[in-house]
């Protein structure tokens, strides 16, 4: 009876330790599963600020020299990350496009929600800017 008990006690005490280690793993896992879940969305939500930054117009301020030098460094920041990016992605962009991305807008879509007459539904919309185009029509 004691040799059981004991092989019984031996067992629990095997179960319990695998049972602990187990659970440790999981919130390990879990939590690098987390973090790498966390970085990319914020690599993601960079990029696309990033890109609205660039999209935009670089502006003149003559009444606000301050408000140009911002601009200035705001489009520096958008180019980086984009510049980044486009390693981490393994998109091959020329040099040349990227120097020009700091006094030119980066020709593309712009998105927005528009209302219907009718109900005011919202419909998602796109309008589409080609290189020198200076406004959209609507």
């Amino acid at each position: 009876m004691t040799a059981s008990k004991d092989w019984w006690d031996k067992s629990k005490v095997i179960i319990s330790g695998i049972t602990a280690v187990g659970v440790l793993l999981g919130v390990c896992v879990g939590y690098l599963i987390n973090k790498t879940i966390s970085e990319n969305d914020l690599k993601v939500r960079m990029l696309n600020l990033s890109l609205d930054v660039l999209r935009t117009t670089p502006t003149r301020h003559p009444e606000d020299p301050g408000m140009e030098e911002f601009e200035k460094e705001l489009r520096k920041w958008a180019l980086e990350v984009f510049r980044h990016s486009n390693e981490d992605l393994k998109i091959n962009v020329p040099p040349h496009l990227l120097d020009e991305l700091q006094t030119r807008p980066l020709p593309g879509a712009i998105r927005g929600i528009d209302w219907t007459d009718i109900e005011g539904h919202r419909i998602p919309s796109e309008q589409n800017i080609s290189p020198g185009a200076t406004q959209p029509k609507k």
